[in-house]
């Protein structure tokens, strides 16, 4: 009998868990937060704040929707933050408006690709001083735009 009850305590104990977890995943879903799953996100911020490790320029278009913002580190201990949003623009046209600002800004560009036609892929990356911009574009699940993803990283 002692058994059943310890079993039977176990198992209302790893719902009660599972319940309140899914309730922060409810509620931050509800009410338009995002839920960080990657293992390297430290802090998720509010979709209409700027990450402070964002230069106060970055360009993002005036129809872009931001779906996700959050502070950020990688593996090997370097410190950023993550912006991520929906775009009508083509995956050129993203790359050309942070090629304009890394050179307008003396930034060195380290990578510039663009896949057009059915993948509508880009990558584009820059450094200046101690920090490294990455942008990686990928077309939405809907084929109804583009997926953007700028990151800035403390340099090695």
């Amino acid at each position: 009998m002692k058994k059943i009850c310890i079993i039977i305590s176990v198992l209302l104990l790893v719902s009660v868990i599972g319940n309140v977890l899914l309730y922060l995943k409810w509620n931050a879903f509800k009410t338009g937060g995002a839920v960080a799953t990657n293992p390297y996100s430290d802090a998720v911020l509010a979709n209409d704040t700027l990450p402070s490790q964002f230069p106060k320029d970055l360009p993002i278009e005036s129809e872009a929707v931001v779906t996700s913002t959050y502070a950020t580190h990688t593996e090997d201990g370097r410190s950023g933050a993550v912006r991520e949003y929906t775009s009508k623009l083509s995956p050129t046209e993203v790359v050309a408006n942070y090629k304009s600002f890394a050179y307008a800004n003396n930034w060195t560009v380290t990578i510039e690709n663009v896949e057009s036609g059915n993948s509508s892929t880009g990558l584009f990356s820059a450094v200046k001083d101690n920090q490294t911009l990455e942008v990686s574009i990928a077309p939405l699940d809907t084929n109804q735009g583009l997926r953007v993803k700028v990151t800035v990283l403390q340099a090695y």
